[in-house]
């Protein structure tokens, strides 16, 4: 990783703290470049997690989210909104100005993405997330289930 960032002219010094350590400093805003995860849940919860203001504190007190300590109007009106509406549509136009956001404005490199795989049988139940129809990360934590559960439909021949 160190020679990755080295050719795109980022000098680094990488240090291999203990997991307390590391999360209390993370916490704490007591780093220069740290890595770390993001995305569980629902897409609403973690950009509400990553961005909004509500999360932020001074570097030296702790939080629970926003790590980086970003402050920004339009983005808590952007979280707001995707918040109060059910249009499906809206919310895909919120993501990708939140998306814009984070790539023009955030000290957010991304490095990979981790894929979250699920296996689910069709024999008792049909509608699951699927590579034709991604509707929900096929996890089991976060709001995950439910978003899940409400789109599943009995298979009829089950119905005894």
């Amino acid at each position: 990783m160190q020679s990755q960032l080295a050719a795109v002219g980022v000098k680094v010094t990488l240090k291999l703290p203990q997991p307390a350590g590391y999360q209390s400093a993370i916490s704490n805003g007591d780093f220069e470049m740290a890595i770390g995860g993001m995305g569980n849940g629902d897409i609403y919860q973690a950009y509400n997690n990553l961005l909004s203001s509500e999360f932020y504190v001074p570097s030296g007190e702790a939080t629970a989210n926003n790590f980086e300590r970003y402050k920004s109007p339009e983005v808590d009106e952007l979280l707001a909104e995707y918040r109060e509406t059910v249009d499906t549509a809206r919310q895909t136009e919120i993501v990708k100005e939140l998306q814009r956001i984070v790539y023009d404005e955030m000290p957010v490199i991304g490095l990979y993405y981790g894929g979250i795989w699920g296996l689910f049988s069709d024999a008792k139940f049909t509608g699951w997330p699927s590579e034709e129809d991604p509707y929900m990360i096929p996890q089991n934590y976060d709001s995950a289930p439910l978003g899940i559960f409400t789109r599943l439909e009995r298979v009829q021949e089950d119905d005894k």
